[in-house]
């Protein structure tokens, strides 16, 4: 949760209680309701691609994945008949988003926001204030039409302090996570990497090269082909997105600069993108149809081409915030956070 580092959403959070009646608490990708009862018929299981290199396991929580992807994302696997200028494959026109709903078995009495998910979609990591300030949390699932398994703490991960931010790989072998462990009030980005999934998380070390040599870098997301890594960067109090080369084998991240196509006069931070790179999502506070904080899209023909003018994703805003955006590999299924109940919560919108 980025409320204390951001003024203007802690302040978004308190002006929006009880704005916004409850949507329905039912999980669309599991088939479940709020009471946790399964109706396989319901089950909807969007098709996901499998990172490059990796062999998934059955289960979210164990199995051994190949350590040399370090979890990129294979972008051979987008659909589309036409081609861009490298002869891949463009992707597939996609519709809007259904309306959101609650993941209510990740969702507590306290703010939880963050989530970012393992490509195959049976390992999930999110942010959450219950027990005090933030820390990361994790859950684990046999399959997509499952619910989530009961939320653990990550230990290791967590600090004691503020640590949030976090983002899985694709192969779920390494995590990066924002924390202000070393210095309170400043953000800095940490890593760590195991070598199987279901393997311990080792104690996080902080991430070599230029994502930390100024005041409050976070959000660290890979490129889905680990060649470079979008941030925020909050020099003077207000975060940027900012991309720049990356050697996720050394941990370096290179000199980012401000991606100018998607920065505004608000707020702009936390991406996700598809694995082509041709479309990303990420929050912001520019004005859109509602206050505060919402998610926006762009999209680009060719993954070497600017970004296309930022346009808000209306079909999932509310009068509240709608942060933190994750998207799977095949791009219809979107994990996010919303205030919309009066308390940041983990939603899941699908699209077809």
């Amino acid at each position: 949760m980025r409320g204390w580092i951001e003024g203007s959403k802690a302040v978004t959070l308190a002006w929006l209680v009880g704005c916004q009646p409850a949507p329905a608490e039912v999980e669309s990708v599991a088939g479940t309701t709020s009471g946790g009862s399964s109706s396989t018929a319901a089950t909807t299981e969007p098709a996901t691609s499998t990172p490059a290199g990796t062999t998934v396991a059955a289960s979210g929580s164990g199995g051994s994945t190949g350590g040399s992807s370090l979890g990129a994302v294979d972008s051979s696997s987008s659909d589309g008949g036409s081609s861009d200028s490298t002869g891949e494959p463009t992707d597939e026109p996609l519709g809007p988003f259904d309306a959101p709903v609650a993941v209510t078995e990740l969702n507590g009495f306290a703010s939880e926001d963050d989530p970012t998910l393992t490509a195959d979609m049976l390992e999930i990591y999110f942010g959450s204030t219950r027990n005090g300030l933030e820390d990361v949390w994790m859950s684990t699932r046999s399959s997509v039409g499952d619910v989530w398994d009961a939320p653990t703490l990550v230990a290791t991960i967590s600090s004691g302090t503020t640590d949030t931010l976090v983002e899985v790989s694709a192969d779920g072998l390494f995590i990066l996570v924002a924390s202000d462990r070393a210095l309170i009030g400043d953000l800095d980005v940490y890593f760590s990497q195991r070598a199987a999934r279901g393997d311990p998380w080792p104690t996080p070390q902080p991430l070599p090269g230029a994502a930390n040599v100024g005041s409050n870098d976070f959000g660290v997301t890979p490129s889905p082909d680990l060649m470079s890594a979008f941030m925020c960067r909050a020099p003077l109090g207000q975060s940027e997105i900012y991309e720049g080369p990356a050697d996720f084998t050394s941990w370096m991240v290179f000199e980012p600069a401000v991606v100018g196509e998607l920065s505004s006069p608000q707020e702009d931070c936390s991406v996700t993108l598809s694995p082509s790179r041709r479309e990303i999502f990420f929050e912001t506070t520019r004005p859109a149809t509602t206050f505060g904080w919402n998610l926006f899209t762009a999209t680009r023909e060719d993954p070497a081409d600017p970004w296309s003018a930022p346009v808000e994703v209306a079909e999932l805003s509310s009068n509240a915030d709608e942060t933190d955006p994750w998207l799977s590999p095949d791009r219809r299924t979107l994990y996010f956070a919303s205030s919309r109940t009066g308390n940041l919560e983990l939603y899941v919108a699908m699209r077809r």
